[in-house]
């Protein structure tokens, strides 16, 4: 925790239009996201500086040390003078810094805590706070937005810190987020949630501002891997044990209008009816039994998140599928059955 520090700014201030762009120093190739800073003495607006750029997403980042994460922060705020920041590109971006970006603002300290925009967030942290680290990840659902990615969203930005724990979610046409503006017309949104932890250990997800989503009455966190469901209105944190190894696809947040949460929390009594997943002497077999033709992915599993096999990917209502590890494979694994987005699993061991 760093102590109040008075700056001292010498030379001579910038004035006028800084274009940042001018030097062609902004990039909109690999991940899209260019250091820049505010190169006034001042306070200016983000509203102003959006308007005068180009190709840049409505929100930008800004990295915390002390939580090892980066916080977002869009319409309304304002940069301190000579606060660094980090945009993203969609395309060969122009950033515009005028003199009527500035504003009168009088406060004495630069973004160290997270911005007041009041979006539902799912936070991850160690639980026994071993390590200092956490991330957030935001949910905006509005009229305006679209499930795929664009200049609304804000794509997923690795920290710096190794040990530093991340969540995001995924647009529908698979983009990393660590903000996703969705829109409001669905009346059900199943979102990917991916977690990767830098130390193994106990982490908690908490979900905050569930009032800005009011619209859905059932708001369930899936664990895939433990087939567990936790209804974040009744319970906002969901605490769990996890390893740098694991697989980073292990949750699902499910959102409905309905308010039939019951329905979303189903899943494990609608694998048990339909899916038998069994081991023979010679194989594993997979017993599928469904109203309808469906499409089915199974994928194999070491302990370790690793791929044993290819996975088989088939539709079928009614059918046994015999699952044959690799001959020289000892230990256990985990067999995996897809269908529709819902996983149910099941472990073994081959001696």
């Amino acid at each position: 925790m760093l102590n109040a520090l008075t700056f001292d700014s010498r030379g001579t201030p910038n004035q006028g239009t800084q274009n940042l762009g001018a030097l062609g120093n902004l990039s909109y190739t690999g991940d899209g996201y260019s250091l820049i800073g505010n190169p006034f003495a001042s306070y200016i607006s983000w509203n102003t500086v959006l308007a005068n750029s180009s190709n840049i997403d409505n929100t930008y980042l800004i990295f915390d040390a002390a939580s090892g994460t980066y916080m977002s922060y869009g319409a309304g705020s304002e940069i301190p003078p000579h606060q660094g920041f980090w945009v993203h590109a969609t395309a060969s971006p122009k950033v515009l810094i005028t003199e009527t970006a500035k504003t009168t603002s009088t406060t004495s300290v630069f973004h160290k805590v997270e911005p007041s925009e009041q979006l539902f967030s799912l936070k991850i942290v160690n639980t026994n706070q071993i390590i200092p680290f956490s991330h957030i990840t935001k949910i905006d659902i509005n009229k305006q937005s679209v499930n795929d990615f664009d200049s609304g969203d804000l794509p997923y930005l690795k920290s710096p810190e190794k040990l530093a724990p991340s969540i995001n979610t995924q647009s529908t046409d698979g983009k990393e987020l660590c903000v996703n503006r969705m829109s409001i017309n669905s009346n059900t949104n199943d979102i990917p949630v991916n977690v990767t932890v830098g130390v193994d250990g106990n982490y908690t997800i908490e979900a905050q501002n569930l009032n800005n989503i009011k619209d859905y009455a059932c708001v369930v966190l899936e664990d895939k891997l433990l087939m567990k469901f936790t209804d974040l209105k009744t319970n906002s944190t969901y605490s769990f044990e996890s390893s740098i190894e694991d697989d980073s696809h292990r949750f699902v947040l499910h959102l409905s209008k309905s308010g039939n949460c019951f329905s979303i929390q189903s899943n494990e009594s609608y694998f048990a009816n339909n899916v038998s997943i069994l081991k023979t002497n010679e194989s594993n077999l997979v017993g599928i039994k469904l109203d309808v033709p469906k499409k089915v992915s199974i994928s194999v599993y070491n302990t370790l998140s690793q791929k044993i096999m290819d996975n088989v990917e088939f539709t079928a209502k009614e059918e046994t599928v015999s699952i044959n590890l690799p001959s020289e494979y000892k230990g256990v694994y985990v067999i995996f059955v897809t269908i529709d987005g819902q996983s149910t699993t099941k472990k073994f061991i081959n001696l």
